[in-house]
This record gives structure tokens, C-alpha cells and sequence, in this order.
């Protein structure tokens, strides 16, 4: 196989799109989208990105619900639900959020 010719914003772009995926798919992903883009007629900005989102996708693994969420956030004064818990106390209490 003739070897690719990628400019650099393409390959950033390989490199980018391999970072995500689990350190033992990443060789694979790489070999697996060289075959791919080997086959392609033109290796334009168009054809190269869509080339990557396709192989990317087969080696995509989506992380475990503990690796992306280990434990639940206590909500600070400032998220949305201590917000409206705020504005019904004020309601509650008859006052009213101009007075």
C-alpha cells in the first residue's frame, strides 16, 4: 500500500479522534482507518473527516456509568434546583422576588 499523504490539520485530526478510544483499540482504530483512507480516490478535508467518524465508531467503547459519574454532585446555592427551591420558599412565605 502507498503510503497515506495527510496534511497536518488531517492528521491532528487522526490523532484527535484516536485520543478518545480505549488505549488497547487505539492501534487498531489507526491500521483499520489507513485501510479505509487507502481506498479513497481523493483524500480531501471532507472525505478524511468523515473516513475517521466512521472507523472511530466501530472502535468506540462508551465509558462505564462509574468512570463517568463516580459519585453525585451536592447542588450548590447557585444550580437551577436550589434556585427554584428558593423561589417557592418566597412564594410560600408571600414574599415575592422584587421585595
Amino acid at each position: 500500500m502507498a503510503p497515506l499523504r495527510l496534511t497536518d490539520d488531517q492528521l491532528s485530526a487522526v490523532f484527535a479522534a484516536a485520543q478518545p478510544l480505549a488505549r488497547h483499540a487505539r492501534e487498531d482504530f489507526l491500521e483499520a482507518l489507513a485501510a479505509r483512507l487507502g481506498q479513497c480516490s481523493e483524500l480531501g478535508d471532507g472525505a478524511v473527516y468523515r473516513v475517521i467518524r466512521e472507523v472511530q465508531a466501530e472502535f468506540w467503547e462508551p465509558p462505564r456509568d462509574e468512570q463517568v459519574n463516580p459519585a453525585p454532585r451536592k447542588y450548590r446555592e447557585t444550580d437551577n434546583a436550589a434556585k427554584w427551591e428558593t423561589a417557592r420558599n418566597r412564594e410560600r412565605s408571600g414574599r415575592t422576588s422584587a421585595g
